[in-house]
Protein backbone atom coordinates (compact mmCIF):
# COMPACT_ATOMS: atom_id res chain seq x y z
CA UNK A 1 0.00 0.00 0.00
CA UNK A 2 2.74 2.66 0.88
CA UNK A 3 4.61 1.78 -2.55
CA UNK A 4 1.47 2.24 -4.02
CA UNK A 5 0.88 5.60 -2.92
CA UNK A 6 4.47 6.99 -3.15
CA UNK A 7 3.73 5.76 -7.23
CA UNK A 8 0.84 7.57 -7.28
CA UNK A 9 2.47 10.77 -5.68
CA UNK A 10 5.32 10.62 -8.42
CA UNK A 11 3.04 10.33 -11.39
CA UNK A 12 1.25 13.18 -9.78
CA UNK A 13 4.01 15.34 -9.07
CA UNK A 14 5.67 14.61 -12.65
CA UNK A 15 2.16 15.63 -14.34
CA UNK A 16 2.17 18.72 -12.35
CA UNK A 17 5.84 19.66 -13.56
CA UNK A 18 4.21 19.58 -17.51
CA UNK A 19 1.55 21.65 -16.63
CA UNK A 20 3.85 24.71 -15.16
CA UNK A 21 6.04 24.87 -18.07
CA UNK A 22 3.57 25.92 -20.43
CA UNK A 23 1.96 29.51 -18.68
CA UNK A 24 1.12 32.18 -21.30
CA UNK A 25 0.49 35.33 -20.39
CA UNK A 26 -1.08 37.39 -22.89
CA UNK A 27 -0.58 41.12 -21.97
CA UNK A 28 0.27 44.87 -23.19
CA UNK A 29 4.16 45.85 -21.93
CA UNK A 30 6.76 48.34 -23.15
CA UNK A 31 10.28 46.39 -22.98
CA UNK A 32 13.68 46.62 -23.89
CA UNK A 33 14.92 43.59 -26.12
CA UNK A 34 18.02 42.25 -24.14
CA UNK A 35 18.72 39.18 -26.48
CA UNK A 36 17.56 37.80 -29.60
CA UNK A 37 17.24 33.99 -29.39
CA UNK A 38 16.25 33.79 -33.10
CA UNK A 39 14.27 35.59 -35.91
CA UNK A 40 11.21 34.97 -33.90
CA UNK A 41 11.61 34.64 -30.26
CA UNK A 42 13.71 37.64 -28.07
CA UNK A 43 14.33 38.46 -23.63
CA UNK A 44 12.51 41.22 -23.21
CA UNK A 45 13.56 43.61 -19.50
CA UNK A 46 9.61 44.34 -18.85
CA UNK A 47 9.96 48.78 -17.84
CA UNK A 48 5.55 49.10 -17.94
CA UNK A 49 2.95 46.94 -17.91
CA UNK A 50 -0.77 47.18 -18.24
CA UNK A 51 -1.92 46.86 -14.41
CA UNK A 52 1.25 45.00 -13.59
CA UNK A 53 0.30 42.10 -15.30
CA UNK A 54 4.45 41.10 -15.82
CA UNK A 55 7.71 42.39 -14.66
CA UNK A 56 11.24 41.16 -15.01
CA UNK A 57 12.17 39.62 -17.82
CA UNK A 58 10.20 37.77 -20.58
CA UNK A 59 10.25 35.24 -23.24
CA UNK A 60 8.58 37.09 -26.25
CA UNK A 61 7.23 35.26 -29.31
CA UNK A 62 7.92 37.95 -32.26
CA UNK A 63 6.50 35.59 -34.80
CA UNK A 64 3.32 37.64 -34.22
CA UNK A 65 4.24 40.97 -35.83
CA UNK A 66 6.17 39.46 -39.13
CA UNK A 67 6.26 43.57 -40.45
CA UNK A 68 8.14 45.32 -37.98
CA UNK A 69 11.96 44.05 -37.80
CA UNK A 70 13.02 43.70 -33.71
CA UNK A 71 16.97 44.66 -32.65
CA UNK A 72 18.56 44.36 -29.24
CA UNK A 73 18.08 47.65 -27.62
CA UNK A 74 15.02 48.49 -28.98
CA UNK A 75 11.80 49.56 -26.65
Amino acid sequence: MKKAFISLFIVLLCCSFLFIGKSEVNATFIGIIEEMINDRKAVVYVTESENDAIRGIVSVNLAKNPDIKFKVGVK
